[in-house]
């Protein structure tokens, strides 16, 4: 079973950088998450009403031909079974498939797969295949990882000569199949498959005892053996609890999820139309079918040959919000200056549109009157819109679109009150524009607008113009317990383990890229069952850290997070019921581009919710002479201190100077700013030999961004206002890699200032 990611094109966008209304941009959707595999068995019955979302992820994703992918539409839970539904070649119905070229959702499965990673043990599934032609029932495992032939990873498989390296750890049971002895696709025959990697697999045809497609139930198991000193490596395949074979080769070790579903191969052109219509399952002249599973059981046996894997794209190919986690690091407001308090600031304003004594007036009359604001989203995630409205009679459209008008979801009111509505975002969206308008040609009184907010999730909070009651002053909790020793560092390296070229000296933990990974470690004894926080305060982020609670859940589980930029960083686990020993971690990897320091203070580790632990307030920095630049060091007159390179980029002779070759060129600088304030960043490009690229990073909130590109030397101006909850940007300038020309970027000075 294939599961291939599909990358697409990147498309080329024109910015237009101004005070009013500057372009964000949502960076991309974090992918960490925890792929080790589970100790504790797995079990599933589907006796309630509706797919346990703590368990399982629903899959929304093509693959295998030219088919409709999988679709969430598909997928439902009811009697106590679960239903995969197949829709063939005669469906009419309504559900669309992910193929937008494939119409009337013809060829769409469903699959669901487990939200947790397994390796080593008994896979069991009690079901009912889809008794037709040209669908494939499935049962498999599968973790995936791609390499581009430019990193370290893709030297590990000196047997690759592609631009990727694709591994593939999997474990397949498939059916109907033809074989040896059928030479058409038959219930009589299934498929047992074992992969490492997509060069590295053996496949197994099985004649079965008896046909499968009876409607009666059937217990379809694997036993996965990674091997230990008394198991051989290896995945024994039964059918209703007979041994049919047993696979040496190609047996995968890396924690995997369990899927399940029905899918549609397909790659030959039987009805002449251009297009593959049938696969080795056979066609599918059918309307409609049905893969029902009664349930599913996983006994892990934790083999020594289990590995973790590092699984590329974990959190695509899944259904809107499908991860709480992303959902609530979204839960802060898009909508700046949505009280119109700093009046028309942020939003533009057409036809006629005005902003007065702190509320939007859109007047009736000849001309469409709309106010504008684009915010930075994340992509397959479902978002709030809130506003007041007061109108009599007028008509009023309170909506969300992207910037050509595509994808408009709005809805039109003609009376006064707060306004809710929800809307999903697409699959690679990340900016969308939200906009209020009273169209033209209306005859009537004007229609005010206030409190226009936009958050994350089905159920954001009200809007913040909307003030809550001041709640009763409550007395002062009493100070936690603390659980590190010698979080400080004041006594050194006391209690921490250190590895690689890590190291602990006046009261600061120093880690940084090399030839060895630093880490530091503790071993921490805490109570079963509860709540805890663990929190850093990052000085300085010269590379990538890693920092989590490693065997929280049981042996091998670990929490993980990854931060590139300073501040307070706070990670927030449950120990298992059975769990009170725990390994707390930061580390960061070897052979990172960046070799300047990750510097860390104050390791604090107190039980209760993340939430429970303030942030000590940053102490006043001193107010700068007007005009004077914010940036240390940005007429590089002391060569590159105070700014990270990667790639070639180098600062020599008082100028930075950035190309681009294999790699990309890219010098930044973090930033301590004031909240809501206005900035400029002012970049004196010398020569231009390459097109350049300059920006600020988090200004408004997580993974926003405000760029310019610019390919002639002059003088530039990028103009950018702080969010009220933000104080800390990333400064950028870069080259990027592969461009026709080589010659120089040359840059005299960059400044950041603060602007009227």
């Amino acid at each position: 079973m294939k599961v291939k990611k599909l990358i697409s094109a990147i498309l080329a966008c024109v910015m237009v950088m101004t005070i009013s209304a500057p372009q964000v941009f949502a960076a991309e959707k974090p992918q960490n998450i925890n792929q080790a595999g589970q100790t504790e068995t797995f079990f599933d019955d589907f006796s309630g009403d509706a797919l346990d979302t703590g368990k399982w992820l629903v899959a929304e994703k093509m693959w295998g031909g030219w088919n409709g992918g999988v679709v969430p539409e598909n997928v439902s839970v009811s009697s106590g079974t679960l239903k995969l539904e197949g829709h063939g070649n005669l469906y009419t119905g309504d559900v669309q498939g992910c193929n937008k070229n494939l119409p009337g959702g013809i060829r769409t499965g469903a699959a669901i797969a487990t939200r947790d990673y397994y390796a080593s043990g008994c896979y069991e599934v009690v079901a009912k295949v889809a008794p037709v032609f040209g669908a494939c029932s499935a049962i498999w495992t599968f973790e995936y990882e791609e390499y581009d032939k430019d990193s370290e990873e893709y030297k590990n498989y000196p047997d690759q000569t592609g631009k990727l390296a694709i591994v593939n750890h999997e474990i397949d049971i498939e059916l109907p199949t033809a074989n040896a002895d059928f030479d058409t696709p038959t219930f009589r025959a299934a498929r047992f498959n074992t992969y490492e990697m997509e060069n590295r697999s053996k496949s197994h045809f099985q004649t079965l005892p008896e046909a499968v497609d009876d409607g009666q139930w059937h217990t379809y198991r694997f036993d996965w053996h990674t091997g230990d000193a008394n198991e051989q490596a290896r995945v024994d395949f039964y059918v209703d609890g007979q041994l049919l074979y047993t696979s040496y080769e190609h047996i995968p070790t890396h924690a995997s999820r369990l899927w399940l579903g029905i899918w549609f191969p397909a790659s030959k052109d039987s009805d002449g139309d251009g297009f593959g219509d049938t696969g080795w399952t056979g066609t599918a002249d059918f309307d409609t079918a049905v893969f029902e599973i009664d349930s599913v059981r996983i006994t892990p046996y934790c083999e020594a040959g289990d590995t973790v894997g590092n699984e590329t794209y974990p959190k695509d190919g899944w259904a809107a919000d499908s991860f709480p986690e992303d959902i609530e690091a979204e839960r802060y407001e898009h909508i700046r200056n949505g009280d119109f308090s700093a009046g028309a600031e942020n939003w533009t304003a057409a036809g006629g549109a005005e902003v007065s004594d702190g509320r939007g007036i859109l007047r009736t009359g000849s001309a469409t009157r709309t106010l504008s604001q684009p915010i930075a989203v994340q992509p397959n995630m479902t978002y709030t819109l809130k506003a007041d409205i007061v109108s009599d009679g007028t008509r009023v459209t309170l909506g969300v679109r992207k910037a050509n008008g595509s994808v408009n979801t709005h809805e039109i009111y003609t009376d006064s009150g707060e306004k809710v509505l929800t809307f999903t975002t697409g699959k690679s969206c990340r900016e969308m524009e939200v906009y209020v308008q009273v169209e033209r040609y209306q005859d009537g009184a004007p229609a005010y607008v206030d409190n226009i907010s936009v958050i994350s999730g089905k159920n954001a909070p009200t809007s913040p113009g909307i003030p809550a009651p001041e709640p009763e002053p409550a007395e002062p909790p009493a100070e936690k317990p603390e659980f590190i020793v010698n979080g400080a560092f004041a006594d050194g390296s006391s209690g921490w383990s250190l590895s690689g070229g890590a190291e602990i000296a006046e009261g600061v933990a120093r880690l940084a890229s090399g030839s060895n990974t630093d880490r530091m470690t503790q071993t921490v004894q805490l109570e079963k069952g509860k709540t805890y926080t663990l929190s850093a305060d990052i000085v300085s982020c010269g590379a990538s850290l890693q920092f989590g609670v490693s065997d929280y859940n049981g042996r091998y589980t670990q929490l993980e997070k990854v931060v590139d930029a300073g501040g307070i960083v706070q990670l927030t686990f449950t120990t298992a019921a059975h769990i009170d020993t725990v390994k707390i971690y930061f580390q960061v990897l070897r052979y990172q581009q960046s070799s300047s320091p990750v510097l860390i203070r104050n390791v604090s580790l107190v039980e209760g919710e993340m939430g429970n632990i303030p942030e000590p307030a940053p102490e006043p920095d001193p107010e700068p002479p007007a005009g004077a630049s914010l940036l240390p060091n940005g007429d590089f007159s002391n060569g590159a201190d105070h700014w990270r390179l990667s790639g070639s980029a180098a600062i020599e002779s008082g100028a930075a100077v950035l190309a681009s070759g294999s790699n990309t060129d890219r010098m930044t600088q973090t930033v301590r700013l004031q909240r809501g304030k206005t900035y400029a960043l002012i970049v004196d490009v010398a020569e231009c030999g390459a097109e350049l690229q300059f920006g600020v990073n988090d200004y408004n909130g997580r993974y926003t961004k405000a760029e310019q590109t610019v390919s002639e030397a002059g003088e530039y101006t990028l103009t950018f206002t702080m969010a009220q909850h933000m104080d800390n940007v990333e400064v950028y300038l870069q080259v990027l890699r592969y461009q026709g020309s080589n010659e120089p970027v040359v840059i005299n000075a960059v400044r950041l200032i603060e602007s009227a």
